[in-house]
This record gives C-alpha cells, structure tokens and sequence, in this order.
C-alpha cells in the first residue's frame, strides 16, 4: 500500500479590514486529488460570522454571505465518505466588540459547524488554544488524522482578534492586529504534501513569556485583562530554539537546508525571523542567505497570531508576493513560535 501523505487543497487569505465584503463563490477542485486553489472567501472577526465557508467533500461548490444580515449559506453536494474534522486554532475564544470578556463555550469549531448548517454528525469540530503556533498544530494533526485512514478531508483554521485583548497603553501591543485563514487538508498517494513534522512545549522554566495582565494604564479602573507579553526574553527563546526545531523536521524528512526553496515563519517580528533565519543557515555552516527564501508580510499585516502563516501562503500562491512564488515539487518549511512557550516545524512539497 502506498503512503498517505496529507496535501493542502485550499487556503484563505487573511480579510480585509471592510466588514461590509460579501461573498463570491469558487472554482471547485478539478477530478486530480492534490490540486491546491485558493478560496477566495471573506472571513470575518465578529464571530457570528467569522468563519463563511467550508468544504464538506471533494465537490462542495459555492459559498455566500449576506453582508448586512451576515447570513451565512452553504450549499454541499454528498460524497462517498462522511468522516471529517474541523479544527480551529484561536487563543481567546469570541471577544465581542460590544463585551469584550473570552466566550469559549460553545467552541469556537462547533459555533461555525452551526453555522454552515452541517447536518454531518461525523464532521467533529474542536478548538485548540496552542498560542501562535495554533494553525501550524491544527496541520500536523490534520496530517495524523489523515493518515490514519479514518478521516478524508480536514479544515484547518486559524483566527484571532488581538485588537480586542490588546492595551492600548502597552507598547508591545502595537504590532498585533486581526486575521483568519481557513486551509483544506486532504490525502494524496504523490510523494509530495505534509512530509514531515516537530512540535516541542517548554513550560518549566517559559510558560508565561506571554499571558493575560492588566492595563499599563494606572489610572485604567477596569479588571479586563489584556495580552501581555516579555518580549526580549521571547525573542532570545525564538532565536535559540525555532532554528533547532526547523533542522529536526527537515532531518526527519532527509532533506538539508539546501533542498528548501521557501521558508515561511510566523509574523511575530521581523527582526526576530530574520535572526531566526540567519541562525538557521548557521547550523548547517551555509554562508549567505539566498535573497528571496524567506517571505515577510508583519510590515503591513501585523501579527496576527496564528492567521499569519495561512495568509502568507495564500498571499505566496496567488502571486502577490513580488519575487515570491511556488511551483510544483518545491519543498517548503513552516515554522512557528508563540505561547506556551511552543513551537512547531513542519516540512511540505508542493503537489
């Protein structure tokens, strides 16, 4: 029996910052099984409609979103198969513009499962709060789902609002901003898709290098708790440790540094992946980096916590990324890094 590998088939670019986009609809897949297209569907940070479209087999046609009602509708065609996952990666849970305490329960997964009117009891939906490196996670377990046998199709999503648990009086706070990116995960017998992974948490000594405190703002008067974080030491953890884990991923695969055509880094600070980049090309003794290896889109996206690496791959597959591209075969590696402290590599070819 040939191996299963899990190949992306579709990812969402992070929206624009108009709530009053609409919906079109999208190419469906061609009959290959390893096509990746690019959704173009609007995703929205209130979480009443924050997630408009999924795909629920391999011929889920046309998604639309009424903009001033914000109804969602969902029109699915029936597969052979009804085993499927949806995954969502956030950290904190619906923060309503109008109430801005967590609201978790109902997950956020199962809340957008209700509201694309999926009758499927067999599409199981969870969250996983895995800090920035959430979305990257929600892939590798996507992979092992796959994998398996018992699931064929994963959505994978990664969403946050930090604009509603950021101080406005914290400093640190002003490179956050909102995303969403939703990816299609399906299996492939190509030697090609998620061909390797590595995850490690370290608690012990860094677990709040980032957590919830109050307001910088003495005079504040609030319990609200915002996002806060010790920069310096999270950027020498980063620099330590990220380069460590991208080397493991890519020896589990058998591949070098060199076989990599693009590295895409979660957009924490530029600063900080490029020093990650630069330690990286040091662990193999390479002198010189190649000029177009590693994207970056944090100068005019923010970080966007776990949207970011799903935004810079739509963004890279549909070409706006000047002397940015991938072609068919291209290996590329994923990394991320963020709360907890995790941080989690993963090792792709391109179909």
């Amino acid at each position: 029996m040939k191996e299963r590998h899990a190949a992306l088939v579709g990812r969402r670019r992070k929206r624009d910052f108009d709530d009053n986009d609409g919906i079109g609809g999208f190419d469906p897949p061609g009959t290959g099984r390893h096509l990746i297209r690019c959704c173009p569907w609007p995703v929205r940070y209130a979480l009443h409609a924050r997630i408009c479209s999924t795909w629920n087999s391999c011929r889920v046609l046309f998604v639309c979103c009424d903009s001033q009602r914000k109804h969602v509708r969902l029109q699915i065609h029936q597969c052979r198969s009804n085993h499927y996952y949806i995954i969502v990666a956030q950290n904190a849970g619906d923060v309503r513009a109008d109430n801005r305490r967590s609201d978790a329960i109902p997950t956020i997964a199962a809340r957008v499962k209700h509201q694309l009117k999926i009758e499927n009891p067999y599409t199981v939906a969870f969250d996983i709060p895995f800090g920035c490196p959430g979305w990257l996670h929600g892939m590798i377990l996507a992979d092992y789902y796959i994998r398996s046998g018992d699931v064929k199709k994963v959505l994978v999503i990664g969403v946050e609002t930090l604009s509603r648990i950021s101080d406005p009086h914290d400093i640190d706070s002003m490179i956050y901003s909102d995303g969403a990116g939703a990816t299609l995960v399906e299996a492939t017998e190509k030697d090609a898709g998620i061909l390797s992974h590595m995850t490690r948490s370290d608690t012990l000594k860094d677990a709040h290098l980032l957590d919830l405190g109050k307001s910088y703002n003495p005079n504040h008067g609030s319990d609200r708790l915002y996002l806060k974080m010790q920069g310096h030491e999270i950027y020498k953890y980063a620099v330590r440790t990220v380069p460590q884990v991208v080397k493991q991923s890519l020896d589990k695969a058998g591949f070098t540094l060199t076989d990599v055509k693009k590295v895409l880094i979660h957009q924490a600070n530029e600063k900080m992946d490029n020093a990650i980049l630069k330690r990286l090309f040091k662990l193999y003794n390479i002198e010189g980096i190649p000029k177009h290896i590693m994207p970056m889109t944090i100068s005019w996206l923010g970080n966007s916590s776990v949207a970011t690496l799903p935004t810079l791959l739509d963004l890279l597959q549909r070409g706006k990324l000047e002397n940015h591209r991938l072609d068919s075969g291209d290996l590329t590696v994923f990394a991320s890094v963020g709360a907890g402290m995790n941080i989690n590599a993963m090792v792709y070819r391109v179909p």
